[in-house]
């Protein structure tokens, strides 16, 4: 089963990294991985666009599984004609090659940005219907509209599985983006807290669950993954405790929020370029959002990494990896002898 032919797609971003080095480790020896930029792997790399229709040929062919970890993330309204290609074009195409070639598994990772989320502490899972009136962020439309083209590739004999991850917390690299972020930001002097709650998980864990669903131990199917609801305030001092800050962290005052969002609207349709703040990142942290994992847990053996040991562990490295390249690939990062 080890041997069987893998593609990872996004293996140059944060999940697609971990989840690479997660199943070498494993023993899985017949992967490809497919990257936009090169980087020093000995595993087979193929790098190239996955809006090349040439490009998705020649790595599709012959697989038994495919694992699309690739997306854009972005909140900003400017990206939002880009968002839709890159999630939900390229997906498509994809789909189309894995029902032509016969693929016999493909694993979507999506996010629980698509499910539908009131705001309020109403537990969500896999029925929380997407309400595109209500959810209009550029990033959980494309990655609906991607989830979309999944179920039509299994109504047209795919087998898969749908995977909506929460907030991913990193074991390590990638400090500026996504979750990494707000260590930076942190450690830069911010002194607040949001006041939303919100869904986190160890990549770890998805790595162990997508293990567990090559040895077929899952059946397809939808899937929450999250391990725990937290606040943003506990999130955010357990950050400033590992970092061993003398700062209070007090509560962000709405009025600030609010004034962020309009300075950086402004600044957005002047210059064009992509906030992290804007109103679709301020609702989301201002929000209570309450995620069910029990469909998981019910068919998986996996005991979730407690969300203060993971970021914990992510700050201390870090800590230890300053001005290391954070960035790379962890496959480049670490030499292959070091890997199991």
């Amino acid at each position: 089963m080890k041997d069987l032919p893998i593609l990872i797609t996004g293996a140059g971003g944060m999940l697609g990294s971990h989840l690479a080095e997660a199943l070498r480790r494993d023993g899985y020896t017949n992967l490809t991985l497919a990257s936009r930029k090169h980087f020093e792997t000995d595993l087979k790399l193929e790098i190239g666009d996955l809006k090349d229709w040439n490009f998705l040929l020649r790595i599709i062919e012959g697989k038994h599984t495919i694992i699309h970890a690739a997306s854009k993330i972005s909140y900003s309204d400017l990206d939002f004609d880009t968002l839709m290609v890159e999630n939900t074009l390229v997906m498509r195409s994809m789909i189309d090659l894995a029902l032509e070639y016969d693929v016999p598994n493909f694993i979507y990772i999506s996010s629980t940005s698509t499910l539908f989320r009131s705001g309020i502490t109403d537990s969500i899972n896999e029925e929380s219907t997407w309400k595109s009136k209500i959810q209009t962020s550029p990033y959980g439309t494309s990655k609906f509209y991607g989830e979309l083209e999944w179920a039509r590739g299994m109504a047209e004999g795919l087998n898969g599985h749908l995977l909506l991850p929460s907030v991913i917390i990193p074991e390590k690299g990638f400090y500026h983006q996504n979750f990494g972020k707000n260590i930076k930001m942190l450690e830069d002097g911010f002194e607040h807290y949001p006041s939303g709650i919100g869904g986190f998980v160890a990549v770890s864990d998805i790595s162990k669950i997508i293990i567990e669903i090559l040895e077929k131990k899952i059946p397809q199917g939808k899937y929450v993954i999250s391990a725990e609801n937290l606040s943003y305030k506990d999130v955010f001092e357990i950050i400033h405790q590992a970092l061993d800050l003398k700062t209070t962290l007090t509560p962000l005052k709405k009025w600030k929020l609010n004034l962020a969002v309009i300075l950086n609207s402004v600044q957005e349709k002047l210059f064009r370029k992509s906030n992290f703040i804007n109103k679709h990142t301020a609702s989301l942290s201002t929000s209570h959002f309450e995620y069910d994992n029990t469909k998981i847990l019910e068919h998986t053996q996996i005991k979730f990494k407690p969300i203060k040991e993971a970021i914990q562990k992510y700050v201390q490295n870090y800590l230890k990896e300053k001005g290391a390249k954070w960035d790379k690939p962890l496959l480049e990062i670490h030499k292959p002898d070091s890997v199991n």
